[in-house]
């Protein structure tokens, strides 16, 4: 079984067919695997989720949920969350089912308390990998799905993403070569720290140096809600800032020391 993130920057395989359970990750930016961790319990039917950014990671199994970093150390376990397992693609929350209690809940992944819960509807068994308890979360994170016996129940979340108010910027390397290629992902955050999935403006760069040769303006598209994949060539140079071509959100630094000399869309990491 094969999860990811929203953002594509880490994959979660399980390998159900051994005992133990090992789990692995792959970084699409490096084309690397890491070492295989054991679970010490089958895998065959367990649920798995990937966080919006890919530094955390959850697996359902055996009646527990078991949250995990990168390095495969253990963040959290919730006992009982056994129905289903489903990460937030806009914000650090994690929703998981319980089926003794009948209850959906999200888990703030900062403090790990309970930031928002409702029955599921019906009797909910424990999750397996390709049946019920299997959860996802549309783009814009107002809807909640989960498979149960009687089909697929939808649930309203009590948040959404909003207009575009910010820049962030993810995956910028430290250092930067010059002349060298390096890809990175700017996202259009809403004022709750969202990524805002309907927002189709335009990014204008500047810098302070005089000399700098910056890219063209870059449109937003439909088909990358809030979040594109940029390929960029760096050059030494002042910082170079992206704004909105209309000037209504405000500067983010790119990183000091770098400059741009040409930007284009670049593909998207793979996906399973």
């Amino acid at each position: 079984m094969i999860r990811h993130g929203a953002d594509r920057s880490l994959m979660l395989i399980t390998e159900g067919t051994v005992p133990w359970g090992n789990l692995f990750t792959y970084s699409p930016q490096t084309d690397t695997f890491s070492r295989p961790w054991a679970m010490n319990t089958a895998l065959t039917n367990a649920l798995t989720a990937v966080n919006r950014n890919g530094t955390l990671f959850a697996v359902q199994a055996n009646g527990t949920t078991t949250v995990l970093n990168r390095n495969f150390n253990v963040v959290m376990t919730l006992p009982g969350i056994d129905g289903g397992v489903a990460f937030d693609p806009g914000q650090d929350v994690l929703y998981g089912v319980s089926s003794s209690t009948g209850q959906v809940l999200g888990y703030d992944t900062s403090t790990w308390s309970v930031k928002w819960g409702m029955p599921a509807g019906e009797t909910v068994p424990r999750g397996t990998a390709l049946g019920n308890g299997v959860m996802t979360v549309s783009n814009d994170g107002r809807w909640l799905f989960l498979a149960t016996p009687s089909g697929v129940r939808e649930y309203p979340l009590p948040w959404g993403s909003g207009p575009g108010v910010t820049y962030t910027l993810a995956n910028v390397p430290a250092v930067a070569t010059a002349g060298t290629a390096f890809s990175f992902t700017i996202s259009a955050q809403d004022p709750n720290g969202r990524v805002a999935t309907g927002y189709l403006g335009t990014v204008h760069f500047t810098s302070s140096d005089p000399q700098a040769v910056l890219p063209p303006d870059y449109a937003f598209l439909p088909t990358e809600p809030g979040r594109p994949h940029l390929l960029v060539h760096a050059q030494d140079g002042q910082p170079v800032s992206p704004v909105d071509q209309d000037r209504r959100y405000p500067r983010v630094p790119l990183g000091s020391g770098r400059r741009l000399s040409r930007l284009c869309r670049g593909p998207r990491p793979a996906s399973s």
